[in-house]
């Protein structure tokens, strides 16, 4: 077969690799962006609280000596100079992130400090204006007694208002009773320098990757296509190409994760600097004050108590160390106490440590002491490489996510453009619409549905009202048993609809009615309603469902039909891994409402995606007359097939008790557990994305096992033991680790019965007597009874006899329903036929 020249080849080949480029690398950079938001965000939230802090001593300080806070002379001048401090970081943080070398604009004018009494009215406040006025109620923590530790480190108590930041600490008087609360805020202004400066840093960044790497894509194609692959189909290097793509494409976005990681940790440990240098700079000015007042620097009482709630407060500090004129420590605070060495020396003055030497680093900050222009001592702090260590795995962690969400993504474009390459390499422009153009569709669909997944329990707990005097527990889990019961109705209706009217026409309806679906939940303002927009979300999600797999049924033939489903289905687990982990990210950033409408968006693109690509698969069904004469099923066949033994067995045994374990173990228990463990909303979606791995990689594998095995049933049986075993295991093994381990072992659970369930069931006589689509209709139904009840039984459970045992007694009852369906079905190999 002739084909085009090798010159319009490796044009057209190159413009796709600048298009993948494009996509993959815009993708990750909008992924990173959004994981780095939120981090760049608090390092501005987290120096100025360095400020703040000072500003909470002082007035702590002055009320342990009986100041009273509602008649607070010299508020005001406090008040200005904390503002001034702030202005003057700001003024500095707005002049480094500047490309222009522009003078910056005064961020004094954005900025406000005020001190609010406990019921959240203003009483002093550097802006004369917000005297008298109530603190926004979003921003407003009421607070306890304070602990009776001192120096706690400071929680991040921040709120976005409208265009401004607003930050909380909390004052207490010398009975430890919340007395006041200082509230400084600043203009959302400030975080977007910041982000400008990392987008203008990503386009310079991603412009010299896409230039290195088009080059050496363009070097490629002239070595691998040669005039005479050009001229003959079965010598072009298709297979070559194809993995001269990924790995161009999949290396680009490695080095610009990896870029970009290292600028944050860079500009963290920076930051990091700055706000130590602030607190050096306070206890200088504080020890230079008492010089004033005529005390020498080894007589300081009770200073080592100071340094060491300093320390206590500031993570990023490791240590902290006065030191003399001949660098002997004086006082030291470390995370492990505080050191008054004069306390240690004895009558000999020149006893004691012998002076500290550090070395000038990254980690090392020092400063002097002076008394009338001569140096008295020094002041020295060492960031915590722990810390940085810390913040920087927490980063490199998304990268990587971002990085493995991007490359699917990856896979995915190049599963959409490869194909159409090909084609307008052959020549023909006409041909016919491929089982493969559903993948990506697919993907995005399952990314768009699952965005949600991580939280949905967690979103319905802030919107909890008590609902039919149910508990609690039982009513945030009533979402998902709503979504799967509208799934499992419009699904038997899905079939019908396809057979009658074709596949697009449900598709299409689905995506419109789940789209709208999330738009209701995120503009749903009480409990109730988001359940209503959840039954109207399930309702559009069977429909699609259901019409994506009677698109490969019209679309194959029994020669690839089975390769046409596995790579459906591999584009479903793709994007509910993608969306389950993007969302999570994201919702960590922008918070859980928002999410809901990126997941519209997303569905709704998919509809001009499928009248553009799919045009020539939308046609009516030309139904034969073995079609109609299946349709027309009386209600004794109906219950011949659903009593009979082994489909009975297959049901109460299996398909139930997984769909149990699955819905109401992955997707309701584990991210309310997870959350109320202190676990990140990134680290949940990171959990998740197991259950979704092993799905796309080992039941591939797994599956050509069970095709080549004569029977099915072992292979269920094996799927229910992993299945049991993973739900009893964790109330054993609990915590991260074990819920890892659970999360796993379910996967492969699903991996063994996600294939030998249906294919037993078509294996079965009764099955084809009653018609095989039917009879997957109905099975699949009946497995949602048990994804409705597992929200339900689990919430339940914890609710009347605690996680542990609950759970526990869940897992002995999976196995035992696992031992019964070996004793009772029959083998499918003896009854197939």
């Amino acid at each position: 077969m002739k084909i085009q020249t090798g010159k319009a080849i490796k044009v057209r080949l190159f413009a796709g690799g600048c298009l993948l480029l494009i996509l993959s690398l815009g993708f990750n950079a909008l992924l990173t962006y959004g994981s780095l938001e939120k981090l760049y965000v608090e390092s501005v939230v987290s120096s100025y609280q360095v400020v703040g802090k000072d500003l909470e001593r002082k007035l702590e300080q002055s009320l342990r000596f009986g100041k009273n806070i509602q008649k607070f002379i010299g508020m005001n001048p406090l008040l200005q100079e904390t503002r001034n401090r702030l202005a003057s970081r700001a003024n500095a943080r707005a002049a480094s992130a500047s490309s222009t070398g522009n003078r910056p604009r005064r961020e004094q004018d954005w900025i406000t400090v005020s001190v609010a009494l406990p019921d959240a009215t203003i009483l002093y406040s550097a802006d004369e204006n917000l005297v008298g006025t109530k603190v926004p109620s979003k921003a407003w923590l009421p607070y306890g007694g304070k602990d009776s530790g001192v120096g706690a480190p400071t929680p991040m108590n921040y709120v976005k208002y409208q265009h401004a930041y607003l930050i909380t600490l909390p004052v207490f008087d010398r009975d430890k009773t919340w007395a006041a609360t200082i509230v400084m805020g600043f203009s959302e202004e400030q975080a977007e320098i910041l982000l400008r400066h990392l987008t203008q840093a990503n386009l310079v960044m991603i412009s010299i990757i896409m230039a290195c790497s088009l080059l050496f894509l363009a070097m490629m194609l002239h070595l691998l296509i040669s005039e005479s692959a050009a001229s003959d189909i079965r010598k072009f290097p298709k297979i070559k190409i194809y993995v001269l793509l990924f790995v161009i494409v999949g290396s680009a976005q490695v080095l610009f994760s990896g870029l970009n990681t290292n600028d944050y940790r860079n500009y963290f440990l920076r930051i990091t600097r700055e706000k130590v240098d602030t607190l050096v700079g306070f206890l200088k000015q504080d020890i230079e004050y008492l010089f004033s007042k005529g005390i020498q620097l080894d007589r300081l009482v009770k200073m080592d108590v100071l340094m060491g709630e300093i320390i206590a407060a500031s993570p990023e500090l490791h240590d902290l160390t006065v030191n003399d004129h001949q660098g002997r420590p004086l006082y030291q605070a470390t995370k492990q106490g505080v050191m008054d060495f004069q306390k240690t020396r004895g009558e000999d003055p020149q006893s004691g440590p012998e002076p500290v030497l550090v070395a000038d680093s990254a980690y090392h900050l020092r400063t002097e002491l002076t008394r009338n222009g001569l140096t008295e001592g020094t002041i020295s702090g060492t960031i915590s490489q722990e810390v940085v260590s810390a913040k920087t795995r927490a980063v490199i962690l998304d990268s990587t996510t971002v990085m493995a969400i991007s490359l699917l993504f990856l896979v995915e474009i190049l599963i959409l453009v490869f194909p159409f390459i090909e084609r307008h390499i052959l020549g023909d422009d006409h041909a016919a619409v491929r089982y493969q153009t559903m993948r990506p569709a697919a993907f995005l669909f399952l990314f768009g549905v699952d965005i949600c997944i991580s939280f949905l329990p967690l979103y319905m707990e802030r919107l909890y009202e008590p609902l039919f005097g149910l508990s609690k527990d039982i009513v945030i889990g009533i979402p998902i048993s709503v979504r799967m019961f509208f799934t499992g109705v419009s699904i038997l209706t899905a079939g019908l609809w396809c057979d009658r009217r074709g596949w697009h026409e449900p598709f299409l309806s689905g995506l419109v009615l789940t789209g709208l679906g999330f738009i209701y939940a995120w503009l749903a303002p009480n409990a109730l309603q988001f359940i209503a927009s959840q039954a109207l979300f399930g309702m559009g999600y069977g429909f699609s469902l259901m019409a994506s797999q009677g698109f490969i049924i019209s679309c194959t033939d029994e020669t690839n039909r089975a390769r046409g489903l596995a790579q459906l289905w591999a584009g479903v687990y793709a994007g509910s891994i993608c969306g389950g982990a993007a969302g999570a990210m994201l919702a960590e950033r922008i918070g859980y409402g928002p999410i809901f409408l990126i997941g519209a968006l997303i569905l709704f693109m998919i509809v001009p995606y499928t009248l553009v690509f799919m045009r020539g698969a939308i046609k009516k069904p030309e139904g034969t007359a073995v079609e109609r004469e299946t349709r027309a099923f009386t209600v004794g066949q109906f219950l011949h097939f659903a009593f009979d033994r082994d489909i009975l067995s297959l049901i109460l045994f299996s398909s139930i008790p997984t769909a149990i374990a699955l819905v109401g173990f992955l997707n309701y228990f584990s991210p309310i557990y997870l959350n109320r463990i202190g676990t990140t909303q990134s680290d949940i979606g990171r959990v998740l994305m197991v259950y979704g791995i092993c799905l796309i990689y080992l039941a591939p594998m797994i599956s050509k096992y069970i095709d080549a095995w004569p029977s099915r049933k072992p292979f269920i049986v094996i799927s229910g033991l992993f299945g049991g075993f993973a739900v009893f295991a964790f109330s054993f093994i609990d915590g991260l680790p074990g819920m890892v381990l659970s999360v796993f072992l379910l996967g492969i659970s699903s991996s063994f019965g996600l294939a030998s369930q249906s294919a037993y069931v078509l294996r079965l006589k009764v099955a084809r007597e009653l018609g095989r689509g039917r009879a997957l209709g109905i099975y699949s139904s009946a497995n949602r009874i048990g994804q409705v009840l597992g929200p339900l039984i689990f919430g339940g459970l914890i609710v009347g006899i605690g996680t542990g045992r609950g759970i526990m007694y869940l897992g002995i009852g999976y196995l035992t329903l696992t031992l019964l369906f070996l004793m009772v079905a029959q083998n499918d190999a003896t009854k197939a036929g």
